[in-house]
Order: structure tokens, then C-alpha cells, then sequence
């Protein structure tokens, strides 16, 4: 999403015009960004030479593009009796592979504006005889020359406002990283699309694909029969085999071997977790879920004990083997009575009055926000709690 707006609709059509994009999902043999000004390292070297009428300059170095940059520092108008009117200039690009290419032209064209004030023009190069991804094909780069010439003959300074400079040449370099194993998008937009200024950028995405088991069905949230032990690859934000894949999975994971996990106390997590509960709004949805995004590196074991504090979950070793247990409504296993109680007498404690608070405010990611195009939403969203009780007791804190 654009700024709350979608890049197309439900039935093909585009609400951008001069939009594009691309998509890797994070394989570890995906191919490289393909498109321009994606997968690339600039240098940019200063020329600052006026183009005189028939006199070349020259420059070379190496790279797989380049985008040459012309400077008008008076603008590009004439002066006339009837008023102001617009000016033209031709200029002239060739290019040449070296040691021994010939010149080939690339580029001619006349730049005709009225613009009575100081601008710059970018022109966009491709290498002579350049592979779409030539790092990837040869050792070596690739060296080449450019040529530009001016063909609009002198005129009158005083009434004709036409000098042109060749201010930089950016050398481009594609450096062809697939980024394997990373979901990478990259969007291309036209200024004229988004009005001359940075959109906010939104994304619903699902997220990794986890080992689930082989009885399960996402769509429903249900376990059919009796599980064989066995898994198949897939998405859910169930977080038993969110956490289960942070455990095992090899390359973003801890890696733990599936042997030394207990997969069945994960599979009673995971169904009590896919448990329907009432929503407060008259329908009913999973007991837990989660839609968490990991953007900061820390510890493994803080990570993990705050993704098990949101469904009241705890891991532990034993007998050579990551068990998991969780707080759930179970059978009476044991009566306790005053009469179990040394003196009969219970002591209670609590914790201190400066931990007691009657509010609380809560701050997440929310998709509706995200994707409505409201001018304060950012894709968070927050949520205000009071305690009635707490409230009259303790007052506002």
C-alpha cells in the first residue's frame, strides 16, 4: 500500500500508473533484483566542464551503467521582443567499450524549455554491449568510454540563455546479492505518481513458512485424527509452531536439533491455543495468536520468555529433551484445606503498592490502521485499559 491506497485491486486493475515492483520470497536460490537502481553501488565523479559547440569531452572508467548529469546555471530561454520563449540545445551521447570498441551514439536528442532559473538533467546510460546482469558473467569489469558533444552552434549570449555543463558522471556497478533466505521488495515510482515526495509504504504480509503438523488445516484451525509425528511446511500465527520453528529452524533458529524438542507438548500448546474464544464483539476468534515482528537483535532466552509470556507458556529441560508446559484449565488433582496448613493458618503476601496500576496503555501493530490511509496512522495502533477496582483503590496510577 501506497499511503493507504492498494498498488492494484481484487480484480487486476492498478491504481498506479507508473508503479512497478518486485518481490523475492526468501528462498536460498532466488535470483537477483532485476530492476533499475535495485542491487547497486554508485561513484560519482565531478566534471564541471562547459560543452562547447563541436568539442567533445571524453571520460572513461568502469561499470555496468551510468547516469551522466548536465547542469544549466542560467536556465535554457531566449529573450525576444514578443516576450520570453523557450530555447533549445542538441546534444549528442556516444559510448565505446575499450581498449577497442568503436563509437556508437547512444543518445541524441534537443532539450527545448523555457526555465529562467538554474536546473539539472539526468541521463540514464547503459555500458556498450552490457549483459542485463553483467557481474554475473564476467571477473573483470567491465571499461568503457563516453562521449559528449554539443551541436547546437553558439549564439548570443545576451539574448539566448543556453550554456550547459557537464557536471557529474556516476558510475554504477551492480553488485548482484540475492539476499538468500530474506524476503526482499523493492518498489520503483514515478515522481509524478506520488506528487514529488516520499509515500508511506504499508505491507500485510504473512511471514515465514513453519513446520506444522501433517494433520493440521490452517484455514480452520483444525487437527484431524490422530497426528503421526510427521510435519509439512506452511504458514500459521499459531504461537506454539511460531516458537517451534524459532527453536529448530537452522539458518534463523537456534538450530536445535527435532529430536531433543518435545513436538508433542508443542502440539497441546498448539491446540489450546486454536481454542475459539469470544472476541468482545459478538463473534469468536483463536485464544492466541502471533502477528509479532522480530526487529531487534537480543538474547535468544529473553526473546523466547516474552514470546512464552503471551499464552502463559514456560520451556524446561528434561530427561535430554526442551519440554513445554502452559497454565490451563485442568482436572482437580489435589484438595488444599486449612487442615494441610501447619497452625491451620494461611499467610498471604502481595506485591508492593508501587507496582499496582489502575491503567494501562498498549501500543501494536495494526493492520487496519496500516492500510486505511488515515493521516495519523502509522500502522499502530493503542488501546486504553482501566481497572474499576484498582481504580478505586489504589486512584489513577
Amino acid at each position: 500500500f501506497l499511503d493507504g491506497t492498494p498498488f492494484a485491486n481484487a480484480d487486476g486493475s492498478r491504481n498506479f500508473e507508473d508503479v512497478s515492483w518486485q518481490v523475492t520470497q526468501g528462498a536460498l536460490d532466488q535470483d537477483v533484483l532485476s530492476g533499475d537502481g535495485f542491487n547497486q553501488v554508485e561513484r560519482a565523479v565531478g566534471v564541471g566542464q562547459t560543452l562547447l559547440p563541436s568539442q567533445a569531452i571524453i571520460r572513461s572508467g568502469t561499470g555496468d551503467a551510468a547516469r551522466l548529469t548536465l547542469k544549466f546555471p542560467q536556465g535554457l530561454i531566449q529573450n525576444t521582443d514578443t516576450g520570453y520563449l523557450p530555447a533549445g540545445i542538441k546534444i549528442r551521447i556516444e559510448t565505446r567499450r575499450l581498449p577497442d570498441g568503436q563509437w556508437r551514439q547512444v543518445y541524441e536528442k534537443d532539450i527545448n524549455k523555457k526555465q529562467g532559473s538554474p536546473f539539472e538533467l539526468d541521463i540514464p546510460l547503459k555500458a556498450p554491449d552490457a549483459h542485463p546482469h553483467p557481474a554475473s558473467s564476467r571477473i573483470s569489469p567491465l571499461r568503457w568510454s563516453i562521449r559528449v558533444t554539443r551541436l547546437t552552434p553558439a549564439r548570443d549570449q545576451l539574448t539566448v540563455n543556453d550554456q550547459v555543463q557537464w557536471g557529474v558522471l556516476t558510475w554504477i556497478n551492480h553488485d548482484q546479492l540475492t539476499y538468500a533466505g530474506v524476503s526482499v521488495m523493492a518498489i520503483a515510482a514515478g515522481s509524478r505518481e506520488i506528487s514529488g515526495r516520499l509515500p508511506r509504504l504499508s505491507l500485510a504480509v504473512k511471514g515465514r513458512l513453519v513446520r506444522l503438523p501433517s494433520n493440521y488445516d490452517v484455514a480452520s484451525r483444525r487437527y484431524t485424527g490422530i497426528w503421526d509425528g510427521l510435519f509439512v511446511m506452511g504458514w500459521t500465527n499459531n504461537p506454539a509452531w511460531v516458537l517451534f520453528d524459532l527453536l529448530t529452524d537452522s539458518n534463523w533458529g537456534l538450530g536445535l536439533s527435532l529430536d531433543t524438542v518435545s513436538r508433542y507438548d508443542f502440539y497441546a500448546l498448539a491446540r489450546y491455543a486454536d481454542g475459539m474464544v469470544n472476541d468482545g464483539h459478538g463473534g469468536q476468534e483463536p485464544r492466541y495468536c502471533f502477528d509479532g515482528v522480530i526487529r531487534n537483535r537480543e538474547s535468544a532466552a529473553q526473546l523466547i520468555a516474552r514470546i512464552c509470556a503471551g499464552y502463559r507458556a514456560a520451556l524446561f529441560w528434561s530427561a535430554g529433551q526442551l519440554r513445554c508446559v502452559f497454565d490451563h484449565p485442568q482436572e482437580i488433582c489435589l484438595w488444599l484445606t486449612n487442615a494441610h496448613v501447619e497452625h491451620g493458618r494461611f499467610v498471604y503476601s502481595t506485591a508492593p503498592r508501587q507496582s499496582w496500576f489502575s491503567h494501562a496503555v498498549v501500543s501494536f501493530d495494526d493492520a487496519d490502521s496500516a492500510t486505511s490511509g488515515a493521516s495519523s496512522g502509522q500502522g499502530v495502533g493503542v488501546e486504553v485499559e482501566t481497572s474499576p477496582s484498582l481504580l478505586e483503590r489504589h486512584g489513577f496510577r
